[in-house]
């Protein structure tokens, strides 16, 4: 499909500058529904995206987490570790 040559493509470019992590929430999640991950690994194990993105999928976190405090400490493990992982790649860039 066509959106999904846009998402490789946008993928492919963000990639080549920056590792990027993308969490995605348990469903039903209507902005981000369980198929765009599906979507996402599916052509990342094709080879059609950079290996420096990466998806995780927490079940019981939904989109509006913000408002729902035993959510965020998850969310924020994801961000720190997500940094963490990629700081040497982003130093060796420098």
């Amino acid at each position: 499909p066509i959106n999904a040559v846009r998402k490789d493509a946008a993928l492919r470019i963000i990639g080549k500058h920056c590792p990027t992590f993308m969490l995605f929430c348990g469903g039903p999640d209507q902005w981000a529904p369980h198929f765009h991950i599906e979507d996402l690994e599916s052509i990342w194990r094709q080879g059609k995206i950079p290996s420096n993105i990466s998806t995780a999928y927490y079940e019981n976190l939904v989109h509006d987490f913000i408002v729902h405090p035993e959510m965020v400490q998850p969310v924020v493990k994801f961000c720190i570790t997500s940094i963490l992982s990629s700081r040497q790649e982003v130093i060796s860039r420098l």
